[in-house]
Protein backbone atom coordinates (compact mmCIF):
# COMPACT_ATOMS: atom_id res chain seq x y z
CA UNK A 1 0.00 0.00 0.00
CA UNK A 2 1.33 3.38 -0.99
CA UNK A 3 1.94 5.95 1.77
CA UNK A 4 0.32 9.36 1.43
CA UNK A 5 1.43 12.65 2.87
CA UNK A 6 -1.43 12.40 5.42
CA UNK A 7 -0.55 8.99 6.89
CA UNK A 8 1.13 10.45 9.95
CA UNK A 9 -1.91 12.54 10.94
CA UNK A 10 -4.04 11.10 13.71
CA UNK A 11 -7.64 10.10 13.09
CA UNK A 12 -8.70 12.51 15.84
CA UNK A 13 -6.95 15.41 14.15
CA UNK A 14 -8.47 14.54 10.78
CA UNK A 15 -11.95 14.25 12.28
CA UNK A 16 -11.54 17.65 13.93
CA UNK A 17 -10.48 19.18 10.62
CA UNK A 18 -13.53 17.64 8.94
CA UNK A 19 -15.80 18.93 11.72
CA UNK A 20 -14.25 22.37 11.43
CA UNK A 21 -14.79 22.39 7.69
CA UNK A 22 -18.43 21.30 8.05
CA UNK A 23 -19.14 23.83 10.78
CA UNK A 24 -17.55 26.67 8.86
CA UNK A 25 -19.54 25.99 5.71
CA UNK A 26 -22.80 25.53 7.61
CA UNK A 27 -22.35 28.71 9.61
CA UNK A 28 -22.56 31.16 6.78
CA UNK A 29 -25.81 29.74 5.50
CA UNK A 30 -27.54 28.47 8.65
CA UNK A 31 -26.56 30.68 11.57
CA UNK A 32 -24.81 33.86 10.49
CA UNK A 33 -25.92 36.54 10.53
CA UNK A 34 -27.65 36.04 13.85
CA UNK A 35 -30.98 37.81 13.41
CA UNK A 36 -33.39 35.83 15.56
CA UNK A 37 -33.57 34.36 19.04
CA UNK A 38 -33.59 30.90 17.43
CA UNK A 39 -30.31 31.55 15.61
CA UNK A 40 -28.90 33.14 18.77
CA UNK A 41 -29.71 30.03 20.81
CA UNK A 42 -28.23 27.80 18.10
CA UNK A 43 -25.06 29.91 18.02
CA UNK A 44 -24.77 29.67 21.82
CA UNK A 45 -25.13 25.88 21.64
CA UNK A 46 -22.54 25.65 18.88
CA UNK A 47 -20.15 27.86 20.82
CA UNK A 48 -20.56 25.65 23.85
CA UNK A 49 -19.88 22.53 21.76
CA UNK A 50 -16.81 24.11 20.19
CA UNK A 51 -15.42 25.07 23.58
CA UNK A 52 -16.03 21.54 24.87
CA UNK A 53 -14.38 20.00 21.79
CA UNK A 54 -11.38 22.33 21.84
CA UNK A 55 -8.28 20.94 23.48
CA UNK A 56 -4.65 21.88 23.69
CA UNK A 57 -4.40 21.91 19.88
CA UNK A 58 -6.70 24.97 19.85
CA UNK A 59 -7.85 24.04 16.38
CA UNK A 60 -11.22 25.71 16.95
CA UNK A 61 -9.89 29.00 18.35
CA UNK A 62 -10.69 31.11 15.28
CA UNK A 63 -14.15 29.62 15.00
CA UNK A 64 -14.79 30.12 18.73
CA UNK A 65 -13.74 33.77 18.40
CA UNK A 66 -15.98 34.20 15.37
CA UNK A 67 -18.97 32.74 17.22
CA UNK A 68 -18.31 34.84 20.30
CA UNK A 69 -17.99 38.00 18.19
CA UNK A 70 -21.22 37.35 16.25
CA UNK A 71 -23.10 36.48 19.46
CA UNK A 72 -21.84 39.64 21.15
CA UNK A 73 -22.82 41.72 18.10
CA UNK A 74 -26.37 40.31 18.21
CA UNK A 75 -26.70 40.74 21.98
CA UNK A 76 -25.38 44.31 21.87
CA UNK A 77 -28.19 45.21 19.50
CA UNK A 78 -31.04 43.77 21.55
CA UNK A 79 -33.41 46.51 22.70
CA UNK A 80 -33.13 45.53 26.37
CA UNK A 81 -29.35 45.58 26.21
CA UNK A 82 -29.27 48.92 24.37
CA UNK A 83 -31.54 50.41 27.03
CA UNK A 84 -29.38 48.96 29.81
CA UNK A 85 -26.15 50.29 28.29
CA UNK A 86 -27.68 53.74 27.75
CA UNK A 87 -28.96 53.77 31.32
CA UNK A 88 -25.67 52.60 32.78
CA UNK A 89 -23.75 55.21 30.80
CA UNK A 90 -25.81 57.92 32.51
CA UNK A 91 -24.80 56.73 35.99
CA UNK A 92 -21.97 58.78 37.40
CA UNK A 93 -18.83 56.83 38.28
CA UNK A 94 -19.04 57.84 41.97
CA UNK A 95 -22.46 56.23 42.17
CA UNK A 96 -21.58 53.02 40.31
CA UNK A 97 -18.33 52.44 42.22
CA UNK A 98 -19.98 53.10 45.58
CA UNK A 99 -22.92 50.84 44.72
CA UNK A 100 -20.50 48.11 43.58
CA UNK A 101 -18.53 48.36 46.84
CA UNK A 102 -21.76 47.99 48.81
CA UNK A 103 -23.03 45.08 46.71
CA UNK A 104 -19.74 43.19 46.50
CA UNK A 105 -19.14 43.42 50.24
CA UNK A 106 -22.75 42.98 51.41
CA UNK A 107 -22.65 46.31 53.21
CA UNK A 108 -25.31 48.58 54.59
CA UNK A 109 -25.15 52.33 54.05
CA UNK A 110 -24.08 52.63 57.67
CA UNK A 111 -21.07 50.40 56.93
CA UNK A 112 -19.30 53.14 54.99
CA UNK A 113 -18.00 55.62 57.57
CA UNK A 114 -15.46 56.68 54.94
CA UNK A 115 -18.29 58.64 53.31
CA UNK A 116 -20.24 59.50 56.44
CA UNK A 117 -23.51 58.39 57.97
CA UNK A 118 -26.37 56.58 56.19
CA UNK A 119 -27.80 59.88 54.96
CA UNK A 120 -24.48 60.91 53.38
CA UNK A 121 -24.13 57.56 51.57
CA UNK A 122 -27.73 57.85 50.39
CA UNK A 123 -27.02 61.33 48.98
CA UNK A 124 -23.99 60.00 47.08
CA UNK A 125 -26.02 57.12 45.64
CA UNK A 126 -28.86 59.43 44.61
CA UNK A 127 -26.45 61.84 42.94
CA UNK A 128 -27.21 64.68 45.34
CA UNK A 129 -23.70 64.65 46.73
CA UNK A 130 -20.33 63.94 45.14
CA UNK A 131 -17.53 62.03 46.77
CA UNK A 132 -14.66 64.21 47.91
CA UNK A 133 -11.01 63.40 47.40
CA UNK A 134 -10.87 62.44 51.09
CA UNK A 135 -13.80 60.00 50.69
CA UNK A 136 -12.13 58.43 47.66
CA UNK A 137 -8.78 58.08 49.42
CA UNK A 138 -10.41 56.39 52.41
CA UNK A 139 -12.50 54.02 50.27
CA UNK A 140 -9.46 53.10 48.20
CA UNK A 141 -7.41 52.40 51.29
CA UNK A 142 -10.11 50.23 52.87
CA UNK A 143 -11.04 48.27 49.72
CA UNK A 144 -7.61 48.23 48.02
CA UNK A 145 -8.81 50.19 44.99
CA UNK A 146 -6.92 52.35 42.54
CA UNK A 147 -8.25 55.93 42.87
CA UNK A 148 -8.19 56.33 39.09
CA UNK A 149 -11.39 54.26 38.79
CA UNK A 150 -13.33 57.11 40.38
CA UNK A 151 -12.22 59.56 37.72
CA UNK A 152 -13.19 57.64 34.58
CA UNK A 153 -16.35 59.64 33.91
CA UNK A 154 -18.87 58.71 31.18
Amino acid sequence: MEATKYDDLSDTFISKIQLLSELTSNLTSNIFPITTDEKHNLALKCLDELIQADDESSIFTDLICSFASKIEEYEDNLDGIKDFVASSNRIHTDISITRTIIDQNNLLYSDLPEIGDKAAVSKVLSGKKKLTREHIDKLCARFSLNPAIFFNQP
